[in-house]
């Protein structure tokens, strides 16, 4: 069982990792892609009449979503590799 509970963590980590490097890309290149934002779940507002600031929001229902689907993927898939490379042994 501890080892589920390393891996929901792992993929939440990963899941803020991914929402972070989107976020600066933004800042920098003002990439704001609307299919990604309701993917993450979050809404940037970038504004750039003093130097460049983002404001992010959560999309309430879709950041949950979000995470549970991308922790039930990373899970799925782990567990997933973790069978084929005992087979393969």
């Amino acid at each position: 069982m501890n080892i589920w509970i390393k891996r929901i963590i792992k993929a939440i980590a990963i899941w803020l990792l991914l929402i972070m490097i989107y976020l600066t890309l933004n800042l920098w290149f003002n990439v704001n892609i609307p299919i990604v934002s309701n993917i993450f779940g979050v809404n940037l507002i970038a504004n750039t009449e003093a130097g460049r600031s983002i404001t992010m929001t959560l999309i309430f229902p879709n950041w949950i979503l979000s995470l549970a689907c991308f922790v039930i993927a990373y899970v799925g898939v782990r567990w997933f590799w973790k069978g084929i490379n005992k087979s393969k042994k």
